[in-house]
């Protein structure tokens, strides 16, 4: 009788922290979700505030960016992108609206629209809508880094 006392309450135990770990995984899951979100924010913010240091710092080594011509590593996007930094320089602005992260939390991706506005020779402007897509690699200490980002070239579709 014991035994079976006993293993009724290792069996009611299991099962209870069982039913735990779905639980505490979809809120691990949760809150990587929110860490990329934020991290896609704060790489967009960096443009926005033309702040070079922080925008080279969510970019990988190995990041591709393929957008136009291909950049393949940090230094060719951060030379590729260096005018956007620049006094008058282009302006570009882009929030995520899906934010998703891959079971196990290594990878995640982001996308949404993005708008180009560009000083014309006339002194007026250009705007460009489109859409774009980024993944991200978590890195050892939690942060996120951006490993590969695109986007489609503006459409009818986008520019609504």
């Amino acid at each position: 009788m014991r035994t079976l006392r006993t293993i009724s309450t290792i069996a009611g135990v299991a099962l209870a922290f069982g039913s735990l770990l779905p639980q505490a995984a979809a809120e691990e899951m949760e809150d990587l979700t929110q860490s990329l979100e934020a991290a896609e924010l704060s790489f967009a913010g960096s443009v926005a505030a033309k702040d070079f240091e922080r925008f080279a710092a969510h970019i990988d080594e190995r990041a591709i960016f393929a957008a136009g011509p291909v950049r393949n590593g940090k230094q060719a996007i951060l030379e590729a992108w260096s005018g956007f930094f620049a006094e008058g320089g282009p302006k570009m602005e882009w929030h995520p609206e899906t934010v998703v992260v891959q079971t196990g939390g290594k990878l995640g991706l982001s996308q949404g629209p993005y708008t180009l506005t560009v000083k014309n020779a006339d002194g007026g402007e250009s705007v460009q809508k489109g859409r774009f897509i980024s993944v991200w690699e978590r890195q050892e200490e939690g942060g996120w880094k951006i490993i590969f980002d695109s986007g489609c070239p503006p459409c009818p579709e986008c520019a609504s």
